[in-house]
C-alpha cells in the first residue's frame, strides 16, 4: 500500500506541473504579449522594409535604421513571415503580407 501512495503522489505532482506549464503558455504568455504590444506604441505604427543585397533598411514614423545582413545570426521562413535572429532568443518578425 505504501508503494501505491507514493505513485499517487508523483502523479499529483506531475499533473500539477503539467497544469502550470499549460497555464503559463495559454494564459500568462499571451497576456504578457498583448500587454507589451499595447504599451509599445511604436509597434502599432506602420513600418517600411526595404531589402538590398547587403542590408535590411527599416523606416518608421520616428526614424529609420539600416542593418547589414551579416549582423543577423540566422533566419527562418514560414508561409506567412520571416524571423531574423539577432541572437538565439531575440528575433525580429517580418510579415510577408503588404
Amino acid at each position: 500500500m505504501e508503494c501505491i501512495g507514493r505513485l499517487a503522489g508523483r502523479d499529483g505532482r506531475l499533473s500539477g506541473g503539467l497544469f502550470c506549464i499549460l497555464l503559463f503558455f495559454f494564459v500568462y504568455f499571451p497576456f504578457k504579449i498583448k500587454r507589451n504590444y499595447r504599451q509599445r506604441k511604436e509597434l502599432q505604427k506602420e513600418f517600411t522594409f526595404v531589402t538590398t543585397d547587403s542590408s535590411l533598411n527599416v523606416e518608421f514614423a520616428n526614424g529609420h535604421y539600416n542593418k547589414p545582413w551579416i549582423d543577423y545570426l540566422k533566419w527562418k521562413e514560414s508561409r506567412n513571415l520571416f524571423l531574423l535572429y539577432h541572437a538565439d532568443n531575440l528575433y525580429q518578425i517580418i510579415p510577408k503580407r503588404c
